[in-house]
């Protein structure tokens, strides 16, 4: 059906030095751009922020839609995630954006290291 409206689909596409791909199965391309995992930044209160998680060589984006919360980059399973893209993730950098500001809440590593100190 996606493809009547969508047209030819690819599991990955190169562009500039970048690998395009969904992100439910990992690759092994020296740079990615992923979508799939949908990270999350946890807000309190059952609030969540879509997040993107980046870093060189890969950049995940968020949910682009309401209907998925995500996975909160905190989480084991996010880390899971990430680390069937890269070797380790704590020189990945969260942003959370809106139509209006960009927030940048630093690195995997110091947003873990902050919520143990809570």
């Amino acid at each position: 059906r996606g493809a009547r409206v969508l047209g030819t689909t690819h599991e990955a596409i190169e562009r500039d030095g970048w690998t395009l791909v969904h992100g439910d199965r990992p690759v092994t391309a020296a740079r990615a751009i992923v979508g799939h995992l949908h990270p999350s930044v946890a807000l309190g209160g059952g609030a969540h922020a879509p997040a993107f998680v980046a870093s060189p060589r890969l950049i995940v984006v968020p949910a682009l839609t309401p209907y998925s919360s995500g996975l909160n980059v905190l989480s084991r399973e996010c880390t899971q995630a990430l680390e069937r893209f890269i070797k380790s993730t704590d020189a990945c950098n969260v942003v959370v954006s809106t139509a209006e500001r960009v927030y940048p809440f630093g690195s995997l590593e110091q947003l873990r290291n902050l919520s143990k100190a809570v």
